[in-house]
């Protein structure tokens, strides 16, 4: 039993290896690869300004502050406008936030 690759339900399909094939050879034009080596040794040369690890980090620096600052505002309540309520409600009759009917603490007991 030979083993052979099937390609769709009928097996092999020559014509289709071949397009692609042609489709994804390798430039035979002897300019694309001369050009190719000389950006790849303008390159290599240091034409081009050499980035310490840091500097790519280092432009996002402005925006990772910027979203800081809002992720803050928003965390605190916006920031801005009249307080609300205390979260208990208004304060019972001996200063601790009352609770509506059928609401005990389990603590206390009352």
């Amino acid at each position: 039993m030979s083993i052979e690759p099937r390609i769709g339900p009928n097996g092999r399909d020559d014509d289709l290896t071949r397009a692609l094939r042609s489709l994804y050879a390798a430039p035979t034009d002897d300019a694309y690869w001369a050009s190719l080596a000389g950006r790849i040794m303008a390159r290599l040369g240091g034409d081009a300004a050499v980035e310490q690890w840091w500097q790519p980090l280092a432009r996002f620096a402005r925006i990772g502050l910027v979203a800081a600052a809002v992720a803050l505002l928003a965390a605190r309540g916006g920031g801005g406008g009249a307080p609300g309520p205390p979260v208990g409600g208004p304060p019972g009759p001996h200063g601790s936030p009352s609770r509506g009917p059928g609401n005990h603490d389990a603590a206390t007991g009352r």
